[in-house]
């Protein structure tokens, strides 16, 4: 079964498509409360936000981490001062999707495979 992901924000660097294409699960979500009702709603494997648009609001990553045991991924698209310690995984800015989805794959237990190949290896056999 694939895992199921929240991304919360804007996808501007369109990382929603390459998730997907992935095998992820995503639902994109933009407010604090359209967030708390996709936690309530079912089982989420991570939530995925980005610092693109200011700081990660910290009443945000409070709120999931009080209520949902799952992890928290930051994708750093700026250079904003941030409290990195608040996530369980920090994406670089620059970041080779390869690279990022073979890392989500070792924080995601529920991670697709595909005949053995990690995701940073199917991506890149796809892309050619």
């Amino acid at each position: 079964m694939a895992a199921k992901l929240i991304y919360f924000g804007a996808d501007t660097c369109h990382r929603l498509p390459v998730l997907r294409r992935a095998g992820y699960l995503v639902e994109n979500c933009r407010s604090a409360e359209h967030l708390g009702a996709l936690l309530e709603s079912g089982e989420i494997d991570a939530v995925i936000t980005t610092d693109r648009d200011g700081d990660v609001p910290d009443h945000v990553v409070a709120e999931i981490r009080s209520h949902w045991p799952v992890p928290v991924i930051l994708f750093r698209d700026s250079n904003r001062n941030c409290n990195e310690r608040r996530f369980d995984l920090v994406i670089a800015a620059l970041t080779s999707p390869p690279r990022w989805l073979e890392e989500l794959e070792s924080l995601i237990p529920a991670a697709p495979r595909f005949g053995g190949q990690t995701l940073g290896q199917r991506f890149e056999a796809l892309r050619l």
